[in-house]
């Protein structure tokens, strides 16, 4: 079921977006990108994917995270700062 909703963030405060999906409970590869930019690449647990030099670029680095322990329960919410 897709779900679109809109999303408001003030400059200077914490924006949350949410997103679930279904896990294996083993592992995953999350990206977020906002347009072409890679805004976050987080590998957990065991995957599969080829390790390779996606990261977030240099205006996103320190001001986005995700809930770490929540990952491999399919919950990949994005938060920025």
């Amino acid at each position: 079921m897709n779900q679109h909703f809109t999303i408001t963030c003030l400059n200077s405060e914490e924006c949350v977006f949410p997103c679930h999906f279904q896990s294996d409970g083993k592992g995953a590869r999350i990206m977020w990108y906002k347009k072409k930019a890679v805004v976050s690449c987080t590998r957990y647990g065991d995957t599969s994917f080829a390790s390779n030099s996606i990261s977030a670029e240099d205006k996103y680095k320190g001001r986005t995270g995700l809930y770490d322990d929540h990952v491999l329960q399919g919950n990949a919410t994005l938060v920025t700062a």
